[in-house]
């Protein structure tokens, strides 16, 4: 494919498409009420950085060692800020009939990486231009090894395409607590560090990616949680 034929990803996730958004902010909040106790007590939970949570729009990257993860996020963020924040997950995973009905109230958005690409990012952009914050794990994946995996760079295509900067999150030791192929939790300590933002202007796709990575790996190897 030459240059002039790549398709103008910019421009596409611009243009406004026909879907809506389902707003849960009390079913949310809900949520963060019952899981921020029960992950404090069970998991020794800590939570690191909120001051560098912007007040406007952002993305929030976090690491993913954990089917835990995301509901640890959850239950991080201030009331204020989890009442517009969206999450992406996959349907293959949260879509199923136990965690459906959990992802249709907690503003998750379900993509399926087998779909119209072109309509399935569209999708995704969607909380952003309305305003809402949206968090996109780059990795795509759980670790196997507690190694980072690639970052993939959607979340850095959105970012520069709405000027919104990056939060990247280091999310610790639900590794240990539940691994893959675990079922059960295992009462391990766990803490969520979230990084100064990352702004955009100037920066390519891949050095966006590729800062957000070393970020959370920097943070890392320089505080990790000692089990």
């Amino acid at each position: 494919m030459c240059i002039r034929d790549r398709p103008d990803w910019e421009k596409i996730l611009r243009e406004k498409i026909d879907a809506k958004l389902l707003y849960s902010p009390i079913i949310m909040s809900l949520y963060k009420s019952i899981l921020y106790p029960l992950f404090k007590l069970y998991f020794r939970l800590e939570v690191r950085g909120r001051e560098n949570i912007p007040s406007c729009r952002c993305i929030i990257a976090p690491s993913h060692q954990s089917m835990l993860d995301g509901f640890l996020i959850e239950s991080s963020l201030p009331y204020n800020i989890l009442k517009k924040t969206f999450f992406l997950a996959y349907k293959q995973v949260f879509g199923t009939k136990f965690l459906n009905p959990i992802s249709k109230h907690g503003q998750t958005i379900l993509i399926d990486a087998n779909e119209n690409l072109k309509y399935t990012m569209q999708y995704c952009a969607l909380p952003l231009q309305f305003g809402n914050n949206l968090v996109i794990f780059p990795e795509g994946a759980r670790t196997r090894d507690r190694e980072l995996l690639e970052f993939r760079p959607y979340f850095a295509m959105l970012s520069k395409t709405f000027n919104i900067p990056i939060v990247p999150v280091v999310v610790d030791g639900s590794f240990e607590a539940l691994c893959a192929g675990k079922l059960f939790p295992r009462p391990k300590k766990i803490r969520v560090t979230f990084l100064k933002p990352i702004n955009p202007n100037g920066l390519s796709y891949n050095e966006i990616t590729q800062m957000t990575k070393k970020a959370i790996a920097d943070e890392l190897k320089r505080n990790p949680v000692l089990n």
